[in-house]
Formats: structure tokens, C-alpha cells, sequence
């Protein structure tokens, strides 16, 4: 909280520039003295906590921003850039970076490939372009003239803003740099957009900036912030994050291929960004089978009514949402949060004030429809629920193979105490359904209720993963389409550098263009996204230092339905799909495997073993499955023949009359009720007898 203002509560502040939502004082920093002249005495440092963004309140003001970039030069005699050692570094970084840049763009070297070095000073990225591929195309861009001088590598320099038609002219661009610009930018999204604009297809935009103080996480304090190396004010407007990378391109039309945040000990980052790609057309429908002549189509129409009844089965349970009347009422934490008028007492206010908001991030984020919503659950609420989490039990661990795992799941929500069953009482209610359905988009959604598989808390340890995966699609008990998962995650202490976090993949069959996109599992954070056949998400190893091993990643996870679902995403039902991960590129040719290299490959070998002998035995049960079929089908088909001679029925109108009689009597009753015990014991049998018949 800042520091020597009486009444912050009273401060207005700017919206955040990325989400243009206002920002309450609760986001509030600090305040910050200039570091150059300024007409203002102090500008105050917010913290937007959606989009991840800390950035200045009020704006610099034009007089501010003319005296920094046209009165005060950058690059003269006794600037940090007239040390001959600080230049070469640049040089050496840049090089690296165009190297992996070219190859990415698919540019040949010595080839053809344009640059476009936006807010280019000293134009480093041309510089070095030019050094290493000579055929290089290279246009720069500032407002101050001050460098136009100084780079002859510049193929042509472009002195104003970067609305300046001119550069539309010089491109489209394979490259476009905006190195250490960005968080000088009024209006980034701006910028953003127009660069979006001045890419060639399958161009990459690269991006460098200040990211946070060293220590930042540990104290969040203003003095820290103060002491900063990048704590130029108010020349330095705003400070990205990953999520507010993400949330930026997302907004202009690209996406982020890459991030980090390790350059200075985390004090700067590097991005990567492209265009986001257009999305996939959905296939057509597959034409109708051909029709064919049944066993029961043979037998006439007695025939066919009893083999409708064989097939119907026993009757289904009608499909419904789970209601707050099915779940027990508790006392307890969960039990003292009431029903505000048209609000969800689950449910952070903010959070229901917001869907309109939320439904534009979830319909055009990539790589497939989703959306991250902090602070989900009401305060208190969430509180309950860590505090209730469930101990890790050996019984609940049981994995595909049935041995006992590191993954925990307790699914009956309502046993487990006062908080779980008010969020049970929560996600049943007409009123989070409709909630879903504003964000989303998708009407009718019903929660899967507590005896829906793998809903439920989820508690993972350390060393476990979780591959890329796509989630079954369908439900045979009652009939119900998944549609949407919803993860909120209980994790007060976590570090992304043990793993653990939510990967959301483009194709992870395809590594080399898979694009995948992170959320850390922070506490009370809420992703929702919807399950098709190409929501690949999982997450990767856990490694918890020595010191935190008793830690593990916890979570809360509810799975919505739909009775129907649109014919483009409609399927045949199937079980989870996984992608094992690839062999990482630490592993090569000529390399030495470290400890943790030859550990790493060992664990991948061990579960892909794992999963072929998974398959192997599903394709066992299925051929079960397929030879009980077979004999009721022989059994039926000798039980008819014989009632048939016994009978001695013969050619004409009474023939039908008498396999009427037959069909609709003991023997067809009989066949079925046989032949629906038995597929009741094998799993998938259902859909296997209707592709083995063809019924």
C-alpha cells in the first residue's frame, strides 16, 4: 500500500490499458517521485490484477514526453551505450536472437528477409542483421532523429509515429522488434494493433522489456519498486507480466509463442508474438452409412421390434442439473455465506460484475476458447475450502492401471465439509448456469454433480505430470455431452519454476508449431474452457524443492454437460486421448545427459510403456466385448431356427403371423434380457454391439 497519501480509497485511477477496466484502490502501490524532469511531483504505481499489468497514474503529460525523447538525448558521449563492452553485449544478444528469429520465419541466411525495428534508437536487430545476412531488408522507426546518424545499416529510417503510412508501404515485415519500447508507450494496444497490421503471415513480433524488481514477489513494497534499475518515471509507463503479454495480443489479434522472464534475474523479459492463426474450418459432417440389410430387417417387423427393445436397454435416467436441494446442509464456513438478491453466493461479486468481460476473453483466446478469472470464489469461501482440503488417501489415488498414484480425487464434494458443500449447493444452481452461459455462450449447461467421474478435489504430488490430453466427450450413463471444464486452484504458496502449471496446446502431435499457453495454479485462480477434440491441456512434472516437498498442487474441479451439442463438434463417443510428452531438447546428438537428462527419459520410456499396455488391454476387453456379442447373436439366431421348425412354419401370410407370434413371445424376451446382462458387465459394450451390428 503507498506510502504518505492520507486517504487513498479518494485517488483516481487511470484504467488499466490493456482491459480498460478501472482500478480500484486496492490495487494501488505506491507513489513514485520522477527520476526526470516532470510537471507533475509524483505519479502513483497500480496494479491491475486481471490483466497482470503495473503501470503509472496519471499518464505523462506531452511536455513530459517532448522534454525525455526530444530534449534529452539517449545515445550521446557518457550514455551507458558509448562503453564499447556494453555495446558489444548488445551486439552479441542480438545476434543470437536474429539467428533464432530467421529460422522461425523460415529465412535463409544469406537471404531475403525484412526488419522492421520499431522505436529503433541505435537500430540494434538491423545492425546485426545486416552483419549476418547482408540480403537483409531493413527499416527503422522513432520519433527522435538522434540516431538517423548513426546507423548506416539502416536500409531506410522512418522519423515519427508509428501510425506513419509510410511503413505500410516498406512492408509487410517478416521481423518486426520493439526492443525496450514498449513500456514507454501511452497506449500499447495501440501500437500493438499496428504492428499486428505490418506483419507478413507467419511473422513474429519480438519484444523486450523491464518485468519486475528483483525480490518483487517476497515483499510487493514501493521501496523495492523504488530501487528498481528500470524505475524510470515517468518515461517508463507501464510493466508487463506474462498473463498481461497474453491478454494484449489476444486483444490485437496475435498470440504469444514465447516468454521469459529470467534476463537480469528477472528483472526484464523477452516475448515472442505472431499472428494469431485463423481458426479451423470444421469438417463436414460424414454422409449417412449406406443402408444395410439387419439381422432384424431380415426377420421381418416383429424382428425389428424386438431387436429395438434388445437395444434400448434398461430404461436411462432422465438427465437434470444437480440442484442446491440435492446436497446437505452443513454448518460451518460454508454455511454462514447467504443468497444476495440476483447474486451467487459462491461467487466474488466482482467476478459476476464482469461477464460480459469474460465472455470476450473466452470467445477469442487461443488456442482454443478459455478464460482465467481471478479471485473466483467469495474470500471467505475460498479460505474454507484449503482449509478443508482433503488429506491425500491411497484409496482415491488409484490410476488407469489401477496401481495407487500420486493424483488424489475425493468427487462426493458434499462429504467433505461445510465449504465444499456450499460450492456443491453452488454449482448446481439455476443461477452459476446462467452465469456460464454469459460467459461462454453455451445455453442449458448442467453441472456434472458429485457422482460425474473425475470431478472433484484433485491433489497431485510431486514428480507427477500430466500429458497432453482431450477429455471423453460423452457420457453413456445419462446421455450427456461434456462441454465445459472449470479448474480453480488452492495454492497459496507455489513457484512456477516446480512445474505444475496448466498447459493449453495448439497440437501437441505437431511440437515443433504446437503453440502453448500457462497458468500458474494460484490460489483462488479459475480456468474455464470448453472440451472438444482439439482442448488439448495438461501440465507438466512437478519438482518441488527439498524444502517444500510437503507441499503438493491442489484443486478444485467441475465438469458441465449439455444434452446436445452442435452437429461440426459432434463425435463418436471416446474415452481421454493422451499425447506423451516429447523428448526434451536437452536430449541431442553429441550431448552429455546429465542426471536429470537420463532420469527425464527414463520417466517418458516408463509411461509410454505404461499406455501401450493400457491399450493393449482395452483392445483385449473390446475383443471380449465383441465375442459376447457374437455368441448372443449365434444363441438368438439358433433359438429362432428351432422355434421356427418346431413350428414348421411355412412360406405365405401365415408365416408372418407365426414369427410375430415367435419374435414377440418367450424367446425374443428372453434373448434380450440375456444379452442386456451381459453388456451391462462390459465396458463400451454398447457402442460396440451398435458398430457390430450396424443397427
Amino acid at each position: 500500500m503507498a506510502k504518505g497519501l492520507a486517504d487513498p480509497t479518494a485517488i483516481q485511477l487511470r484504467n488499466c490499458p490493456i482491459c480498460d477496466v478501472p482500478c480500484s484502490a486496492s490495487g494501488l502501490i505506491g507513489e513514485l517521485r520522477p527520476t526526470t524532469p516532470s510537471t507533475r511531483d509524483s505519479f502513483l504505481l497500480t496494479e491491475c490484477p486481471c490483466a497482470e499489468l503495473i503501470y503509472l497514474s496519471p499518464t505523462p503529460t506531452a511536455a513530459d514526453l517532448d522534454k525525455i525523447y526530444q530534449e534529452l538525448g539517449q545515445f550521446g558521449e557518457g550514455s551507458v551505450y558509448s562503453d564499447p563492452a556494453h555495446g558489444d553485449a548488445i551486439v552479441a544478444y542480438m545476434q543470437d536472437r536474429f539467428r533464432a528469429l530467421s529460422g522461425r520465419v523460415g529465412a535463409s541466411m544469406p537471404g531475403p528477409i525484412s526488419i522492421l525495428e520499431v522505436g529503433a534508437g541505435l537500430a540494434w536487430l538491423c545492425r546485426v542483421a545486416k552483419q549476418l545476412n547482408p540480403e537483409a531488408a531493413t527499416v527503422a522507426q522513432d520519433i527522435s532523429r538522434e540516431g538517423v546518424d548513426q546507423c548506416p545499416w539502416v536500409d531506410t529510417y522512418v522519423v515519427g509515429e508509428i501510425a506513419d503510412r509510410r511503413l505500410d508501404g516498406l512492408g509487410p515485415f517478416d521481423v518486426i522488434s520493439m526492443t525496450h519500447v514498449i513500456e514507454h508507450l501511452v497506449d500499447p494496444m495501440a501500437a500493438l494493433r499496428r504492428v499486428a497490421g505490418l506483419l507478413r503471415p507467419g511473422g513474429v513480433l519480438f519484444i523486450t522489456a523491464p518485468h519486475r524488481p528483483v525480490g518483487w514477489q517476497s515483499d510487493r513494497a514501493i521501496e523495492t519498486w523504488a530501487r528498481y534499475s528500470y524505475n524510470h518515471v515517468p518515461a517508463h509507463i507501464q510493466y508487463f507480466a506474462r498473463g498481461a503479454m497474453e491478454r494484449a495480443a489476444a486483444r490485437a489479434g496475435l498470440v504469444l509463442l514465447h516468454w521469459d522472464a529470467s534476463h537480469e534475474d528477472g528483472q526484464a523479459f523477452e516475448a515472442w508474438l505472431a499472428p494469431r492463426p485463423p481458426e479451423p474450418q470444421a469438417a463436414p459432417p460424414p454422409p449417412p452409412p449406406a443402408a444395410r440389410a439387419t439381422f432384424g430387417a431380415r426377420l421381418g417387423e416383429a424382428g425389428r421390434r424386438a431387436w429395438r427393445a434388445w437395444k434400448a436397454g434398461p430404461p436411462r435416467p432422465q438427465p437434470r442439473a444437480v440442484r442446491s436441494s440435492d446436497i446437505s446442509t452443513t454448518r460451518g464456513p460454508g454455511a454462514g455465506l447467504r443468497q444476495r438478491q440476483g447474486r451467487i453466493p459462491m461467487l466474488n461479486p466482482a467476478v459476476e460484475e464482469r461477464a460480459a468481460f469474460y465472455a470476450e476473453q473466452f470467445g477469442g483466446a487461443v488456442p482454443f476458447k478459455h478464460v482465467c478469472i481471478e479471485d473466483f470464489f467469495e474470500a471467505s469461501l475460498a479460505e474454507g475450502l484449503l482449509k478443508e482440503f482433503p488429506r491425500f488417501a491411497s484409496d482415491k489415488a488409484l490410476n488407469e492401471i489401477g496401481e495407487v498414484g500420486q493424483k488424489a480425487v475425493f468427487e462426493k464434494l458434499s462429504d467433505i465439509g461445510p465449504s465444499y458443500a456450499a460450492v456443491a449447493r453452488g454449482l448446481g444452481s439455476d443461477e452459476f448456469s446462467a452465469f456460464l452461459t454469459r460467459v461462454t455462450g453455451i445455453p442449458q449447461l448442467l453441472w456434472g454433480g458429485e457422482s460425474m467421474y473425475g470431478g472433484g478435489t484433485h491433489e497431485n504430488l510431486d514428480g507427477i505430470d500430466l500429458d497432453a490430453h482431450v477429455d471423453f466427450n460423452y457420457d453413456d450413463r445419462t446421455g450427456l455431452h461434456r462441454r465445459l471444464n472449470a479448474l480453480v486452484y488452492l495454492n497459496t504458496e507455489w513457484d512456477d519454476a516446480w512445474g505444475g502449471a496448466l498447459e493449453l496446446h495448439s497440437d501437441p502431435r505437431d511440437p515443433a508449431h504446437n503453440y502453448v499457453k500457462t497458468f500458474s495454479p494460484r490460489f483462488n485462480r479459475c480456468v474455464i474452457f470448453e472440451t472438444n477434440e482439439r482442448s488439448w491441456h495438461g501440465f507438466p512434472r512437478i519438482v518441488l524443492p527439498p524444502d517444500k516437498k510437503h507441499l503438493s498442487r491442489k484443486s478444485l474441479a467441475s465438469y458441465f454437460y449439455t444434452k446436445d451439442r452442435p452437429a461440426e463438434e459432434t463425435v463418436g463417443g471416446h474415452t481421454t486421448f493422451y499425447v506423451q510428452r516429447p523428448i526434451p531438447a536437452t536430449v541431442r546428438p553429441g550431448e552429455v545427459l546429465s542426471p536429470e537428462d537420463y532420469a527425464l527419459v527414463q520417466h517418458l520410456v516408463y509411461k509410454r510403456d505404461v499406455f501401450v499396455k493400457l491399450y493393449q488391454d482395452m483392445q483385449v476387453r473390446d475383443g471380449e466385448a465383441k465375442a459376447h456379442l457374437q455368441r448372443q447373436i449365434n444363441q438368438l439366431q439358433d433359438e429362432l431356427a428351432r422355434e421356427r421348425a418346431s413350428r414348421e412354419v411355412n412360406v405365405g401370410d401365415a408365416s408372418a403371423k407365426t414369427l410375430a407370434t415367435a419374435l414377440s413371445g418367450r424367446v425374443a424376451r428372453g434373448a434380450a434380457r440375456r444379452t442386456r446382462s451381459v453388456l451391462r458387465r462390459i465396458p463400451g459394450a454398447r457402442a460396440l454391439r451398435r458398430r457390430l451390428l450396424g443397427l
